[in-house]
């Protein structure tokens, strides 16, 4: 299986390589995406369904909705899959949604940006789950723009 995607200047690329558990560290539950169940009714509060649209890239999942990564338990971040045209931002993690019976192969180029005065805005991939997108932090200090992208897609930011 190989899927790509562009949004912008930025490239991702995924291609499917083996199964959960062959030959990784610690293997994982996981769902195939033929028996992807739920609906958007099963959400409880602070929570929207998360689906993406075309490419089936991960799991959909009721995701607890978040502004930074300081918004979601210890362990998650806070991330925008680029899938998702909503622009909503979940908490995720390893587990979280539930691991794909395949393992991603995933390349992305990009910078980092400021997308609030106080929120830095990098990439995220995880090849367990097959959410890639950008990771939300907040910068009590303040975000800072170091370098302008000129249209390139490849700005740079951090955290003061």
């Amino acid at each position: 299986m190989f899927s790509s995607f562009r949004r912008g200047a930025l490239v991702l690329l995924c291609v499917a390589t083996q199964a959960c558990g062959a030959g990784d560290s610690k293997p994982v539950a996981c769902a195939n995406p033929a028996s992807w169940t739920g609906s958007p009714s099963v959400c409880g509060p602070g929570e929207v369904w998360y689906e993406s649209t075309g490419i089936r890239n991960f799991n959909p999942f009721c995701g607890k909705l978040c502004t930074t990564t300081s918004d979601c338990s210890s362990g998650m971040a806070c991330v925008w899959d680029w899938t998702v045209p909503t622009g909503q931002a979940v908490c995720v993690s390893d587990q979280v949604p539930a691991p794909l019976c395949f393992k991603t192969v995933i390349a992305i180029d990009g910078g980092s940006s400021c997308v609030a005065p106080d929120v830095l805005s990098t990439l995220y991939a995880n090849e367990h789950t097959g959410i890639s997108g950008n990771q939300r932090t907040a910068c009590p200090n303040g975000c800072e723009n170091l370098t302008p992208d000129g249209g390139r897609g490849y700005s740079q930011a951090m955290c003061r």
